[in-house]
């Protein structure tokens, strides 16, 4: 794989359309079992550590949530650069991200 610097605009495009896709996908199928959004507390069912376990996840989720969120965000905002700037906008985003 090429290095970050190294890619052109629309392969710096690919990249971030690669890792939304990785991001979707681990929500999708880590958390697709849970039919409750939202945080839960203890109760005759459910000890404590059980929904300590269970809103921990739904803040990583809600995290991942998010950075899916930002690199959206970074597409959309490159795209309206346009070539030129929109790739040192790109260059910028993915290089904060191997940091």
């Amino acid at each position: 794989m090429k290095k970050i610097e190294q890619m052109s605009y629309d392969e710096l495009m690919v990249e971030c359309v690669r890792r939304a896709a990785d991001l979707a996908v681990r929500i999708a199928t880590e958390y697709i079992d849970y039919k409750i959004v939202g945080y839960i507390e203890a109760d005759d069912e459910t000890t404590q550590s059980q929904a300590n376990k269970f809103n921990a996840m739904v803040d990583y989720t809600l995290f991942l949530i998010g950075q899916l969120n930002t690199i959206k965000r970074v597409i959309k905002e490159a795209n309206q650069l346009g070539e030129l700037d929109g790739k040192q906008y790109l260059l910028d985003f993915l290089s904060g991200l191997e940091e």
